[in-house]
């Protein structure tokens, strides 16, 4: 539910900050910048992470990261990076994201 206020309350200015920025382009670039990549991006994300946080979880071997998950989420998150390549890479990234969007703080 909070979600869901959080982006009725945000769209005006979020629908005046793509309408700046796009200004003076055509509407295919509006589309693929504002629509398809954003779009693309995400099923990405939810793809390569949700997949392998479901396979971590349904192994046997794993379960480690559902206890963290019901103790101290945070820490579990840091613990699933581990199970990728440049998981200091992730981590990094993922604190910067954190601090920067404060929604997480």
């Amino acid at each position: 539910m909070f979600y869901w206020s959080w982006w009725v309350s945000w769209s005006p200015f979020v629908g005046i900050f793509i309408a700046r920025i796009s200004k003076g382009r055509t509407i295919r670039e509006f589309l693929i910048g504002v629509l398809f990549v954003p779009s693309l991006f995400a099923f990405f994300w939810f793809t390569v992470f949700g997949n392998t946080a479901i396979e971590l979880v349904l192994s046997d071997s794993q379960d480690q990261i559902m206890s963290l998950i019901k103790n101290n989420l945070p820490v579990a998150l840091f613990v699933f990076f581990e199970h990728f390549p440049f998981s200091q890479l992730l981590s990094i990234l993922a604190l910067v994201l954190m601090v920067t969007f404060c929604e997480f703080i």
